[in-house]
This record gives structure tokens, C-alpha cells and sequence, in this order.
């Protein structure tokens, strides 16, 4: 999918000429909320604990073109540098103390889109309300032992476009992204620690949920050529 959202962004300029249409490159900042891995606890617990995604700003960028006075072609890659919550004793606390104090990179959770999508403007032009939807991939990186994936996504979003000038907007956002990540390997963490349970293997196995759903509201400068 990467591959197809690079051709596209070369092609863009060719688009753009072919359909008298404006490019508008929007660098976008925003708050990102959602999604969870699930925690098997066999070494201090004995629980099963679905641990969030804190709720973390995010970054990024959306590449357009107008295929007709309503209708963009858009490009998107938008990350999020978050974490897990640790409010549940599992990565450090007692009596689960096997991560040192202070020790918080194994909470590490980075979440990246890459979507070609399109963007429908309410009225025929570049400013005022607009809904998007998109599709693409999801790369996910855990600093925990679950392993780095990439996952098909897609995303469903509303906002508007405040205009400045001719050349430039103020764009608003709110969009939903859905994940899945089902049937995905998990990873087991072994422990030799003397406050494990009585009987358990002593053990933490890491899975991810069937799907990852987060919500984002993020604003942006637009640039129109």
C-alpha cells in the first residue's frame, strides 16, 4: 500500500495539471486517543489486563489535489509517538518490580497511517465543511515484546476549511481510524522472580486485541498552489 501512496504523490502533479485542479499541502498537528494490547499476567497477578494507549499528541501531513470543484485526491501520513498507560502494576510497580524505577521505554507504543483517500467538499470550493474517508497502512511499533507490524486500515473523517487568503486555510478534523489486528502472534516474557504466584509459569504473554480503534482531533495550515 506504501508503494501505491508513493506512486500517487508522484503522480500528483500531472493530476493536477489534467484536472486544472489545486494542490494543498497541510502540515497537521493533533490529539490521538485509543487503542489497548492485552497483558496475560502469570508471574505476579494472575490476571488478564487490557492496557490503553495513553491519549498523546500526534503529527503529520496530508497531500491533496482537486479532481473537480468538490471532489480532492488525498495523500496522508500522520504518527503518533505515545505509550502505554502503567496505572495497573504491570511494568515496574510492585510486587511486579522487574523493570527498574523510572524505567518507562518498554511503554513505548508508536502508531503510524499511511492513507490514500479522497475528501468531499459540502459546497464547490476549496473552503467550508468537508467529510474524507481513506484507506491504506498501519505500522505499529511496540517497544514491548510484541513485534513491529503493518496492518490494512481505514479511516472516516469530517472537518472544515476556514479560508485566510487565496492561498491559504485554517483546516479543522476529527476522524476515526480502525485497525485490525486480529490473529496476530503474541509474546511471551519468562521471569525467574521469587514473588511469583504459587504454581504459575511465571510469565507475561502480550497479544494484540482484534482491532485497533483510535479517534483524533488535529488542526492544520493549508498551503494551496
Amino acid at each position: 500500500m506504501r508503494r501505491l501512496i508513493v506512486a500517487t504523490v508522484l503522480l500528483l502533479p500531472s493530476l493536477a495539471v489534467a484536472q486544472q485542479g489545486a494542490v494543498e499541502i497541510t502540515p497537521m498537528v493533533g490529539l490521538r486517543r485509543g487503542g489497548e494490547i492485552i497483558v496475560e499476567d502469570r508471574a505476579f497477578q494472575n490476571r488478564n489486563v487490557n492496557v490503553d494507549l495513553a491519549t498523546e499528541g500526534s503529527f503529520g501531513v496530508r497531500l491533496g489535489v482537486g479532481l473537480s470543484s468538490r471532489l480532492q485526491l488525498e495523500i496522508m501520513a500522520d504518527r503518533q509517538n505515545g505509550r502505554m498507560k502503567d496505572n495497573k502494576g504491570l511494568f515496574g510497580e510492585q510486587p511486579g518490580g522487574f523493570v527498574p524505577i523510572l524505567s518507562t521505554e518498554i511503554l513505548d507504543f508508536k502508531v503510524t497511517y499511511y492513507h490514500l483517500g479522497v475528501l468531499w467538499h459540502f459546497k464547490p470550493a476549496p473552503n467550508g465543511w468537508y467529510v474524507v474517508i481513506s484507506a491504506g497502512d498501519t505500522q505499529i511499533e511496540p517497544k514491548s515484546p510484541l513485534q513491529s507490524v503493518d496492518r490494512f486500515s481505514a479511516s472516516l473523517g469530517a472537518g472544515v476549511k476556514v479560508e485566510l487568503d487565496e492561498h491559504s486555510s485554517l483546516r479543522f478534523e476529527a476522524r476515526y481510524f480502525r485497525t485490525n489486528t486480529g490473529n496476530l502472534p503474541g509474546a511471551v516474557q519468562q521471569f525467574d522472580h521469587r514473588d511469583c504466584y504459587q504454581g504459575g509459569p511465571c510469565t507475561y504473554t502480550y497479544r494484540y486485541s482484534d482491532t485497533l480503534e483510535q479517534g483524533q482531533l488535529s488542526v492544520g495550515y493549508v498551503i494551496r498552489f
